[in-house]
């Protein structure tokens, strides 16, 4: 069943802030200290909770287009405990007809990865996301240079969430403008 949800899930043509989505993750490991250690971190489906999980620390990327950071969010997503940190990179994007692609950035990615094994997850998680429809990976390009200066760190603690009563509701998803909200100075929590 799972195979069959995959042949699916790669047939179907990814949204467009799924594609930004993509791009704002493959930023993160190229800006990483240790890309190596980001990719092995990456979530391997594109349904985990979190896109990045390291020990006790969870990495949610969130990029947007924009003058403001209003990212959806789960409820799960950025809601942490006492054993783990959650953090969300947050990315203001601006497109830009010779910026980068998804596949520029996978690309570098692949030429800085010393083994096949990590170089496999890499792609094997932007097939996923991108389905068999590879043309899509050139379809949205980005100025990284506007990307590294509007990228702000945020400890999921100080993000307004949903008061939630009624234990008989499982899921909840909502939208928030982080643009006022406390980020964190210095980009020390990244891996």
């Amino acid at each position: 069943i799972n195979s069959l949800i995959k042949l699916f899930r790669s047939n179907s043509t990814p949204s467009e802030n799924q594609l930004i989505g993509l791009w704002g993750e493959l930023f993160t490991i190229r800006n990483s200290k240790n890309i190596p250690k980001a990719i092995n971190s990456w979530h391997s489906e594109s349904n985990y909770i979190y896109d990045f999980e390291l020990m006790s620390e969870k990495y949610e990327v969130k990029a947007t287009i924009g003058e403001r950071r209003i990212h959806n969010f789960s409820l799960r997503q950025v809601s942490s405990t006492d054993e783990q940190d959650v953090f969300v990179i947050s990315y203001l994007l601006q497109k830009m007809t010779n910026g980068k692609t998804i596949l520029d950035l996978a690309i570098k990615i692949d030429s800085l990865i010393p083994d096949f094994k990590t170089k496999e997850k890499l792609w094997a998680n932007i097939f996923d996301v991108m389905g068999n429809d590879i043309s899509l990976s050139t379809s949205l390009a980005f100025d990284e240079t506007h990307a590294r200066k509007n990228v702000l760190y945020f400890n999921s603690k100080n993000i307004p969430k949903p008061i939630v009563e009624c234990k008989a509701i499982s899921s909840v998803r909502y939208q928030c403008d982080l643009s006022d909200i406390e980020y964190i100075s210095d980009d020390s929590c990244v891996f």
